[in-house]
């Protein structure tokens, strides 16, 4: 009876260390995730850099992959046409570790204003499923790819297009 008692205790030991680790990954990833949107949400290019791996990619759900150096210049352009701070939402639906890389799947809202080509504002809302996988590094997390399965992007109330990886 000893000896059941302390194995169970033992497994039970493991089962709290597994999971304080999985909370623990989910919540680096989190915050390293937020930091990155705000960097991007803030049009800085230099920040959003840091949170980036040298072969970034992003793919999106078009088939269109841009490189880092392409990613850090849409990210700048951005701040052009957009009036006002983007606010975005989060959530992940799964994050593992394996090999030196974090993985993520996330469901993504962005809420945002844009001014067109005749000056009008225009409300903006995007809807955004996308896997993460980060390099584990000294320096932290930094991101490899954002692979975009779904795009939903809504103007002014007006669903005007979804986009879906074939």
């Amino acid at each position: 009876m000893k000896r059941s008692l302390t194995l169970t205790s033992v497994f039970g030991l493991f089962a709290v260390a597994g999971l304080a680790s999985a909370v623990s990954l989910e919540s680096e990833a989190r915050s390293t995730y937020n930091s990155f949107r705000n960097a991007v949400e803030r049009h800085d290019a230099a920040a959003v850099s840091k949170y980036l791996d040298p072969g970034f990619i992003l793919n999106l759900p078009s088939g269109q992959m841009l490189s880092r150096s392409r990613y850090l210049d849409a990210v700048v352009a951005r701040k052009s046409i957009s009036v006002g701070v983007a606010t975005h939402s989060f959530k992940f639906t799964s994050v593992r570790e394996k090999g030196g890389y974090v993985r993520a799947k996330v469901n993504l809202t962005l809420d945002s204003k844009f001014s067109d080509g005749n000056l009008m504002t225009h409300k903006l809302k995007t809807v955004e499923q996308k896997d993460l996988t980060w390099k584990r590094t000294s320096a932290g997390l930094k991101l490899v790819t954002i692979f975009a399965n779904e795009v939903t992007t809504i103007v002014d109330g007006k669903q005007v297009s979804r986009v879906i990886r074939k």
